[in-house]
């Protein structure tokens, strides 16, 4: 996909808005304009200016090994996982970051681990 059709349609759709029906991953999100909703995290298509992708997955998906998933995170990530007040919680954090890198990185066409992620004051 060029990147002139990326701005005309919103990610997974076609030119009247509607989720194209050879990816019937995307739906919409409780019908709001700009939002979609994706059931697997395999896209590759960037959201267009005033649009969102959301992922949704359980913290037991998994779409790489462990120990690859975490050599992708810093060490600051693995050590604040530690600090959570249960193992469930920590593994839902670390699967997450794990997978927010995994999904940009095929939407950036570079590894997960070379993913610049940062924390700011909204977090």
């Amino acid at each position: 996909m060029n990147s002139a059709s990326r701005e005309r349609n919103p990610p997974f759709t076609n030119a009247t808005g509607t989720p194209n029906s050879s990816d019937l991953r995307a739906v919409r999100h409780f019908r709001t304009d700009g939002i979609f909703a994706c059931v697997t995290p395999e896209s590759t298509n960037l959201p267009s200016s005033g649009h969102l992708i959301l992922w949704r997955f359980r913290a037991d998906w998994r779409s790489a090994s462990r120990d690859e998933a975490y050599s992708w995170l810093s060490v600051a990530k693995r050590e604040r996982a530690k600090r959570y007040p249960n193992r469930a919680a920590a593994k839902r954090y670390l699967v997450g970051r794990a997978t927010l890198r995994q999904i940009l990185s095929r939407m950036l066409d570079c590894g997960p681990g070379t993913v610049v992620l940062g924390d700011g004051a909204d977090g």
